[in-house]
């Protein structure tokens, strides 16, 4: 646990180093106050992400750490040799000793620190996000694998993920979602520094950090939040350079970075990238025209800068996957661009909602009263939106504050339109949050009240606020509140990970009674743990319509033995209808499983709450078989079973 907490801050000094002297270079100054963590340090991991991406992609995941290392080490240099940059530190940290600060840390500490130290059973980071980083360091490269179709995505922040798999292990990986989560609050906070003066910028931050679906992903190694994070601080960019002398060229290169690494992040960000295309055109029509009319040259050159930086920075992941599947944004849209893909990822059945007008329009009313409908109840939007955005309308005429709002919410019918679930739009909720922030400034400011009983009205609001917040989440923290019982000393993180996650207690029997090149293939979606190599039977299936070739079961078992595969897995919940769960194959190969002997019958708990029979079946037929002597005898026999279950 210390060493991940270590890995955190070295992290995190790491990228803020780096970032902010790129920030000197492509700007001639250092960060000030928020810059430091809402533009350098999410600048920072952007460059370490890509690079470490591009190297594992095309050299050597080892090369391109070290470049990573190199250059953090002289960006920290440069930064700690220069006087301005130290007097921007010393002023920007003396906010954390004062009210608000302490306050906003405390409230970190409460809502995510149980959560960076837990075990990682989170079912995407096993099945996609871990699993992909964790091939990139055991081959020192990554490989597209047809059957693990993540391989062709953008992979910044798996990439970031792999250095925290082989500085330290899995726990590591969360310091990575946590700093973008960081990012994302402060990238909020220079947004609303636009609008409103002083300490009230920062309630764009704790509007942030209380929304369900940024804690969730601020704890989760997942890429929602990092994806957020760049989104805002491109638009930050913007913000902060506007009166500080920057050249509009500049400002519009430094707007396309982030939005390459957005893009190099998760395929939104094309979405986004298209948001700021257009706010930007307009942004720079509105401004030619005022100082000299209507000039479409200025303005397209201004956006074509924009757009060059853009592709530089983001365009890697998308060549690579039109080279590897002749689909650019595999497996999306194949009926568009070609090549290969999924229809099946884009299904109605994704969608809650029917993509109208009206029902886009109403959507953040829909998902705060009914969040279940949209991928999952933790990563939902909360309630404090409904009430800040209406009453902003009637309290603020800021043309900047109806922007963050507009903007926000075009993002977010964008991405309806596609998949419904708010992890993709997270970028709105930050935006909301300076938009909010600007609210609750002016409604404090309208009371006539001296300012002392303000400001008793402004930390009253905190309060309630912060309280609200800490409720919201309370799901969210019940479910990391074994985190508390870790740092307590209380609980084994190893213990309790075999308790709660399957795939891990199983992990050991395999690496005893499995060879080295054994290839698994099962039901069960979490790669991660298992020490073979592992396919998901369903993504294999899909790819390669198994079921509907085979005529009967022992041909599915021949054409999975034709592909490489060793042992099957199967992993049918009880009662099945406890999880969404795929049973085609369970019923195709039903009356082969009754022939069969498996090599290992073992029920084990969900976390859940549900329980899952796992079978393991050589159908290779040259591994290594255990008899049932040495089955009564090995730490998953039915004895030890039926206690884990009690």
């Amino acid at each position: 646990m210390i060493g991940d907490l270590a890995f955190l801050i070295l992290l995190g000094v790491s990228c803020i180093a780096t970032g902010s002297y790129a920030w000197k270079v492509a700007t001639g100054r250092f960060p000030r106050s928020d810059e430091w963590l809402g533009i350098a340090l999410p600048l920072g991991l952007g460059l370490c992400g890509t690079i470490v991406g591009i190297a594992a992609s095309t050299i050597s995941f080892l090369a391109g750490f070290a470049a990573v290392v190199v250059l953090s080490g002289i960006s920290a240099v440069q930064v700690s040799n220069s006087p301005e940059a130290r007097r921007s530190l010393r002023s920007a940290s003396r906010w954390f000793g004062s009210r608000a600060g302490a306050s906003l840390v405390l409230l970190t500490l409460v809502l995510i620190l149980p959560g960076l130290v837990m075990p990682v059973i989170d079912g995407d980071a096993l099945c996609y996000h871990l699993e992909v980083a964790r091939r990139m360091v055991q081959d020192d490269i990554v490989r597209y694998d047809p059957d693990l179709h993540e391989t062709a995505y953008p992979l910044l922040v798996e990439s970031l993920q792999a250095v925290a798999l082989k500085c330290r292990g899995p726990v590591a990986t969360r310091a990575v979602s946590f700093w973008f989560g960081i990012a994302l609050a402060f990238g909020s906070t220079c947004l609303a520094g636009a609008l409103v003066k002083g300490q009230a910028r920062y309630w764009a931050a704790t509007l942030v950090l209380i929304t369900p679906v940024v804690h969730c992903g601020t704890i989760s190694p997942l890429n929602d939040v990092a994806l957020a994070a760049m989104c805002t601080s491109s638009l930050a960019a913007w913000v902060v350079t506007e009166h500080d002398g920057s050249k509009s060229w500049r400002r519009f290169a430094l707007v396309g970075v982030f939005c390459g690494f957005a893009c190099g992040v998760k395929f939104p960000g094309i979405v986004w990238l298209a948001v700021i295309t257009g706010y930007l055109t307009c942004v720079s029509i509105s401004g030619e025209s005022c100082r000299r009319g209507f000039a479409i040259r200025t303005t397209a050159k201004a956006v074509s800068i924009f757009a060059v930086f853009a592709v530089v920075c983001g365009s890697f992941w998308y060549g690579r996957a039109a080279i590897l599947t002749g689909n650019p944004v595999h497996p999306y849209f194949r009926n568009t661009f070609g090549g290969h893909g999924l229809d099946e990822v884009l299904e109605d059945a994704r969608k809650p909602i029917g993509v109208h007008f009206s029902n886009i329009a109403t959507a953040p009313l829909v998902m705060a009263l009914s969040p279940s409908r949209f991928d999952s109840f933790s990563h939902q939007s909360g309630p404090l939106f409904l009430a800040l955005i209406p009453l902003g309308f009637l309290q603020v005429t800021s043309t900047r504050w109806k922007s963050y709002v507009f903007l926000g919410w075009l993002l977010m019918a964008l991405c309806l339109t596609q998949r419904q679930s708010p992890r993709f739009f997270v970028t709105t909720f930050a935006l909301w949050s300076a938009a909010g922030a600007a609210t609750i400034s002016s409604l404090i400011h309208s009371m006539n009240v001296d300012e002392f009983r303000r400001e008793r009205i402004f930390r009253f609001s905190a309060g309630c606020i912060c309280l609200l917040g800490v409720s919201i989440s309370a799901f969210d923290l019940a479910r990391v509140r074994v985190g508390g019982l870790i740092l307590a000393g209380q609980v084994s993180p190893h213990a309790w990970l075999e308790s709660n996650e399957p795939t891990s207690k199983l992990r050991s029997w395999v690496s005893q009674n499995l060879p080295e090149n054994a290839r698994l293939v099962g039901q069960d979606h979490r790669g991660y743990y298992w020490p073979r190599r592992f396919t998901m039977e369903k993504a294999h299936r899909r790819r390669t319509g198994l079921l509907q070739l085979a005529g009967s079961p022992e041909e599915v078992v021949d054409r999975l033995r034709s592909a490489g595969f060793t042992h099957l897995v199967m992993a049918e919940p009880d009662p099945v209808e406890a999880v969404e769960f795929d049973t085609d194959l369970s019923v195709a190969l039903a009356p082969w499983l009754t022939v069969n002997t498996p090599m290992v019958d073992v029920t084990l708990p969900e976390i859940d709450g549900y329980v899952r029979r796992y079978r393991i079946y050589d159908i290779d037929g040259t591994a290594d078989r255990i008899d049932q002597a040495s089955r009564s005898n090995d730490t998953l026999s039915t004895s030890t079973s039926k206690k884990a279950l009690r």
